[in-house]
Order: C-alpha cells, then structure tokens, then sequence
C-alpha cells in the first residue's frame, strides 16, 4: 500500500514537473520571439533612418547641383551678353515697342515699389469693385511684407518682379549686379509665396538714363537682352499717373492725368507707386476705377501674353 501510494506520488511530480517544463519552454520560446521582433525591429529603423540620411544628403546635394547649374547658366547668359556686345558694338534699339494688342479696351493697373502701408487699403478699393491690379513688387523679408506678398497673390491680382533692391547705383552698374539682384527677389518670392514671376517692370522704365551714370549707356541694352533671353517679359506704361512726379501729388491731378490721357486709347498701362507716403495715390484709385469703367475699359492682370509696351527693346 505504501509503495503504491509513493508510485502515485513520484508520477504525480514527474507530471507536475513535465507540466512546469512545457510552461517554462513555452515562455522561453515566447520571449526568444519577442525579442528578435525587436532586433528585427531596431534593424529597420537603423536602415530607415540609414536611408532618411542618405536622401537627405542626396537632396542637399541636388540643391547644391541646381544651384551650381542656375549659377553657370547666369554666367553663360552673361558671357552671350558680352559676346553679342564685341560682336556688335553698336546694336540698335527700337521705341515704343508693342505686342499683343487686344481688340477690347483693357486698363491694366499697376503699383511699384511695394509692399508698404498703402497695400492693404489699395487691395480693399480692389475688392470693393472686384477689379484685378498688378503689383511690381521689391524684397522685404519681414514677417508683414510675406503676408502682403501672399494676400496679393491669394485675392488673384498678379505679382512682377520690381529687383530686390531697387537701388540704382547696384542693379545698373552691370547686368551681372542686376542678375544677381534680381535672382535674389525671384527666389524670395517662390520661396516665401510659392511663385515664380515671369513679368518685370525695371526701375525708372526700360529707357532711364539715371542708369547711364552707373553702367553706362548701353546697360539697359544688356539688361533687357537678358530679360528676353531668360523668357521674361518686361513692362513699361502708356498712362502716366505722375503721382511720382513729386512727393505728394494731388490727388486731382493724379485722377485728370489717368482719366484725360486715357481718353483715346484702346491699351493702357497706368503707373502708379505704392510707398507709404504716396497716400493721395489711395485717395485717387476709385474715382480713377469710376472714371475708367465709365470710358468703357475692363480690367485685366500683366501677363506675357497680355498687351505690351516696352519704351527700349533691343533688335
């Protein structure tokens, strides 16, 4: 009896024992698999971040290509210049050079110099008569001037390119400084506003001589040759507001000078400024709306294949 007793015991152990063994096993094996999920784990995130390394190094390195790229083709666009200048020295330009004209009575708005105090104000008088303007405009990294940029361009209206500086002793004194210059704004404003301007309006008019004191008398010659080479379109104007013509116009004689001189034109281009102290510029926008709707005119943005007047084109 006892010896039977003590057979039931020791196989009551060794099943007990084998049972602790399977469940020990069991966790084992469970853990051993565990652990190589995280392994294998680890390994793709060490080859993922691996690969995120190698693509952004590969990105930086094609920025660095591109504008390598961008930076040779400036300067072969340059050396053409300069070729085509020993060529023929005394290439000729022709005057009042037009394009792409309507067969309506189009008024194109235009504003240089901003953005500035007067943007918003010009862009409400805008929408109040759902009229669409073009905005000339210069570079300002401020916080303000991006979001100016980016209302422009959000309400429709088109943005030119008007050089980041529009300091005349710089962009004339040859047309490397005005490409660099000019670059400078183009990148600006894709980057900040996600455009690429392809209309330009030069300082002072394709035609000003202020630029001769700095680069020469044929600079302008150069700079618009580079213009057309690169597959912009510059613009000059055919209405002169005057409200540059001293440092507060009139705000009577800015709408006489628009609306008079408008009269027996088809196409006009009308120069305007937007600079904080031109505020009789504002004050003089709707009635210069008014005045031209009444004339029968409608409004349309800048475009290349808008109507065109260039005061200098090179033949």
């Amino acid at each position: 009896m006892k010896k039977l007793f003590s057979n039931v015991i020791l196989t009551f152990l060794i099943i007990a024992q084998t049972f602790f063994i399977f469940i020990i096993s069991n966790q084992y094996i469970y853990a051993t698999t565990l652990e190589k999920k995280i392994n294998d784990k680890k390994i793709l995130l060490t080859n993922l971040n691996s690969k995120l390394t190698n693509n952004s190094s590969t990105k930086e390195s094609l920025i660095k290509k591109l504008q390598s790229t961008e930076n040779q083709k400036l300067k072969l666009s340059n050396e053409n210049i300069k070729l085509k200048n020993k060529i023929f020295p005394h290439k000729s330009s022709t005057k009042f050079y037009i394009a792409n004209m309507p067969s309506e009575k189009i008024a194109y708005l235009t504003f240089d110099d901003g953005p500035s105090k007067n943007t918003i104000k010009i862009l409400n008088i805008l929408s109040h008569y759902n009229v669409k303007a073009t905005f000339f405009v210069t570079g300002s990294s401020s916080k303000s001037s991006i979001d100016i940029y980016k209302t422009i361009a959000n309400k429709g209206h088109a943005i030119g390119n008007h050089t980041y500086t529009h300091d005349y002793s710089k962009i004339y004194k040859n047309v490397e400084n005005f490409t660099k210059d000019f670059t400078k704004l183009q990148e600006h404003l894709k980057s900040s506003v996600g455009i690429n301007p392809k209309i330009v309006r030069l300082p002072g008019g394709s035609n000003n001589t202020v630029s001769h004191k700095y680069g020469g008398n044929t600079v302008m010659n150069d700079i618009t040759t580079y213009l057309i080479d690169n597959g912009y379109t510059y613009f000059d104007w055919n209405i002169d507001s005057t409200d540059a013509s001293v440092k507060l116009q009139n705000k009577n004689k800015i709408v006489s000078s628009v609306l008079n001189n408008s009269k027996k034109k088809s196409a006009i281009i009308i120069l305007m400024h937007d600079v904080s102290i031109k505020t009789t510029t504002v004050e003089a926008l709707s009635e210069i709306i008014e005045g031209l709707l009444k004339q029968g005119f409608q409004f349309r943005v800048l475009s290349p294949n808008e109507y065109t007047t260039q005061f200098l084109r090179v033949k």
